[in-house]
């Protein structure tokens, strides 16, 4: 399987795709993900803060489909 490995989703500070539309979409098409979150502190807004807890609260069921 051929694998993206450089994915954002809305809880990096700039991306606002969600991860369960980008992996129906790669799933059509035989595509892995790689969810790479980061922030930029260059070009990130300064009150962004990453949730961990919230992260994997929501993302935990996803692995590994």
């Amino acid at each position: 399987m051929l694998f993206d490995s450089h994915v954002h989703t809305k809880f990096s500070a700039d991306s606002e795709m969600l991860a369960q539309e980008a992996l129906k979409s790669a799933e059509q098409i035989g595509l892995g993900l790689v969810f790479t979150e980061h922030l930029d502190l260059e070009s990130s807004p300064v009150d962004f803060t990453f949730d961990p807890v919230a992260y994997w609260q929501e993302y935990a069921s996803l692995r590994w489909r």
